[in-house]
């Protein structure tokens, strides 16, 4: 073989080669575009479970919020109605006797009542709000976790923050189960305290009432008496007699 033919075989070789590196180069650009896209949507679907885990976080969070809700109605419903009937109860002579003693019929009411707004009081605090409790927590773990995440970081956070703003109260910090344990303790404390006053102020001597119809004079002339009939009252047998002293021109029929 002679010189110029070496030269012509090693041109060919040059240009294959360089064809080659060409479609070497080729092929890893595509590659690279490949991986983008890959990582690309790859990132897509990533954002969409967490976004998809974050949203039923959420929605187990208004759940249990709303049962915990709900409980707290129920139980002002409950001890407003207790309390009514209580206070309603006191001008009626009713009472039971318990070991000798006669007590008003008002305090076994409030009894009742107390009782209910304990039992809701420990269904509250400790299983709904517990429950609330768990899923806040997931739900801040899954923000922190996720908080610098190029696409959903922004959208998330809602959790955080209002657990947050909810630990405050009067501007002192305090817990959501601290409140809740308040708010039962206060009003258990007002029924306690109806109780006491039921137990120790109201007497069944004091309570025995007559049933009273008075008939006044409204004018005189020369045309007759006007008389007006006031449907029947419940007075104190004192109150009867003061009133009777004070006012000569009623009278009561036997």
């Amino acid at each position: 073989m002679t010189l110029e033919q070496l030269e012509i075989a090693l041109q060919h070789l040059t240009e294959k080669h360089n064809t080659l590196g060409d479609k070497i180069r080729n092929l890893e650009q595509e590659n690279l575009v490949f991986k983008g896209e890959a990582n690309k949507t790859s990132s897509l679907e990533e954002s969409q479970l967490i976004m998809s885990a974050w949203t039923k976080i959420v929605d187990t969070q208004m759940h249990f919020n709303e049962m915990v809700m709900k409980v707290r109605s129920l139980a002002i419903t409950l001890i407003l109605a207790a309390f009514g009937a209580a206070a309603y109860s006191v001008q009626a002579p009713l009472f039971l006797g318990v070991y000798g003693a006669h007590v008003h019929i008002a305090f076994f009411i409030i009894i009742f009542g107390l009782t209910g707004w304990v039992a809701l009081w420990v269904m509250d605090l400790g299983h709904f709000h517990k429950l609330l409790r768990g899923a806040v927590t997931k739900g801040m773990a899954l923000e922190n976790e996720y908080k610098d995440h190029a696409l959903v970081g922004g959208l998330l956070g809602m959790t955080t923050a209002i657990s947050s703003e909810s630990r405050t109260l009067l501007g002192i910090k305090v817990s959501a189960g601290k409140k809740i344990g308040i708010f039962y303790a206060v009003v258990f404390i007002s029924g306690v305290s109806f109780c006491w006053v039921a137990l120790n102020y109201i007497h069944k001597e004091d309570l025995v009432k007559d049933q009273v119809m008075k008939i006044k004079i409204m004018s005189e002339d020369q045309g007759g008496i006007v008389l007006r009939v006031e449907p029947p009252t419940l007075v104190l047998k004192g109150e009867r007699f003061q009133e009777n002293q004070n006012s000569p021109k009623s009278t009561t029929p036997q």
